[in-house]
């Protein structure tokens, strides 16, 4: 019986579960996202600090080219109708207000985000060399921590899944057997099997693959929902397949960007954050679900290669005991008709020496005069004539 086994069995969580609810898990948690957090905001200052001051120069200029190119319009041959829509072309191509600023405090951080998630959209990145110096150390201790944090956090995410799990799963009991309550709540009580099951999967740190598909599904249905009403106020809308999409390749850390938000990146900041792990977890259920089925089969075709070099040995012997004839190299050569006794012969005037079937029809014993064995050769390859062993 395992730990999670006999602890079930004794009413008593496994140790796994102990250290978890024990009350110095709440203050690493706190600790790690406060550390986290703080990562973040560092990164988002200092990449805002690195690239902002570039981008208002680089808006400037662009102000400075707009205003110009409509003077020019202006002073041009053209007609009115001609101005009107040279205009509107140049401004849906190089208007400001269509400009969003990347590397404010909250754009800053939100590329921290993509750079520590290895999402990576690549939709803007430093252009200056200290932006781009900044982030070669800002990934070597970003991606280690922010996977130490994926892997606590997801692993408190299924022990509350787990709680509800089996919490109901002893309502379900209570309902089908109609037990009492109060001395189902008792110390020491039979767990049910699900329980045992999540124990034992708690006790080897292995969310189960359906539950990780769940809270997956739920996790990219209802973030996408949300973020869908979110772009729906902006001036590029997107549709529900498509948040759903960036949903996907965000939280795979796919990352191709060309669907990146542009507003609320403080909720995508936190939306990732959180996604990633149950993404993980999800991934790395399947493995070991893959892992296993692997080794099934593997043990699969060893045991039928096993059974027909079994099957194989058997036909071979069967042949050898019906009283079939095989030459041999060299001149000795006998059989025996029904594979026991039958091919046993006495000696000759004095009962010295002989040949004697096997037992099992598998082996023709050569006796010296004194009684003593001086070979033995399968049934298949000996043939007698007479008393004789040509």
């Amino acid at each position: 019986m395992g730990a999670a086994e006999h602890a079930a069995s004794e009413g008593e969580m496994p140790d796994s579960e102990q250290d978890k609810d024990h009350p110095d898990w709440r203050i690493k948690a706190f600790v790690l996202t406060f550390v986290l957090c703080a990562y973040l905001a560092l990164g988002g200052m200092g990449f805002s600090l690195a690239e902002h001051p570039n981008e208002v120069q680089l808006n400037q200029k662009k102000e400075f080219a707009l205003n110009h190119m409509h003077s020019l319009v202006e002073k041009s041959n053209l007609t009115d109708a001609q101005k009107a829509e040279l205009v509107d072309f140049v401004n849906d191509q190089c208007a400001l207000d269509n400009v969003v600023e990347h590397w404010n405090f909250v754009g800053a951080t939100f590329f921290a985000v993509t750079v520590i998630s290895t999402v990576g959209y690549g939709t803007y990145a430093p252009q200056t060399t200290l932006g781009r110096a900044m982030v070669i150390p800002y990934a070597m201790f970003g991606i280690p921590l922010l996977g130490y944090f994926i892997s606590y956090s997801s692993s408190l995410t299924f022990i509350w899944v787990w709680r509800a799990r089996c919490a109901a799963s002893r309502w379900y009991d209570r309902r089908r057997h109609g037990g009492s309550s109060q001395a189902r709540a008792m110390p020491g009580r039979p767990r049910t099997e699900a329980e045992m099951q999540v124990l034992r999967d708690r006790e080897e740190g292995k969310p189960g693959v359906r539950m990780a598909t769940v809270l997956t599904l739920l996790w990219l249905l209802v973030g996408a929902a949300a973020l869908y009403g979110f772009q729906r106020r902006t001036k590029d809308p997107w549709t529900y397949l498509e948040s759903v999409y960036w949903a996907f390749v965000s939280l795979t850390t796919i990352g191709f960007g060309d669907f990146v938000p542009t507003s609320n990146r403080l909720f995508t900041v936190a939306y990732i954050l959180s996604g990633l792990g149950i993404v993980a977890a999800l991934v790395g259920a399947l493995g070991e679900r893959f892992e296993h089925r692997a080794r099934v089969v593997q043990k699969r075709v060893s045991l039928a290669r096993s059974g027909l070099i079994s099957e194989s040995r058997r036909n071979t012997t069967a042949r050898g005991g019906n009283g079939s004839q095989q030459d041999v190299t060299g001149s000795l050569a006998a059989t025996t008709t029904d594979g026991a006794t039958d091919g046993a012969t006495d000696g000759t005037d004095g009962g010295g020496g002989g040949v004697h079937g096997g037992d099992n029809g598998d082996a023709v014993a050569i006796m010296a005069g004194d009684g003593t064995q001086v070979a033995a050769l399968p049934t298949q390859t000996i043939r007698l004539e007479g008393n004789t062993v040509v």
